[in-house]
């Protein structure tokens, strides 16, 4: 569900509204699943499910996601292809 999410999927921050349509759509899907899961009813809390199948809220999950594609980005050897690119974009907001 996530393999391209640090591609497209933007948090929101103080200078983006992020990406919030696709989102909370893949949270609701995440729901769902936490449900199965869980074989609990659709009154119950999402956070709660989460919390007991043990999975992040899917904001978090967001974050860690792309915060992990960054920090592989930023650690890429001098003579990988796309240290030059990182380097040159890594003091300004790219949209």
């Amino acid at each position: 569900m996530l393999y391209v999410a640090d591609l497209f999927l933007i948090a929101e921050m103080d200078r983006s509204r992020g990406t919030k349509g696709p989102i909370e759509r893949l949270s609701k899907i995440q729901w769902q699943a936490s449900l199965h899961i869980m074989g609990a009813l659709r009154s119950a809390l999402m956070d709660v499910i989460d919390v007991c199948a043990d999975l992040l809220p899917f904001p978090l999950l967001i974050n860690k996601v792309t915060h992990r594609a960054a920090m592989r980005l930023a650690t890429l050897p001098s003579s990988h292809p796309l240290t030059r690119h990182i380097c040159r974009v890594a003091g300004r907001y790219v949209k």
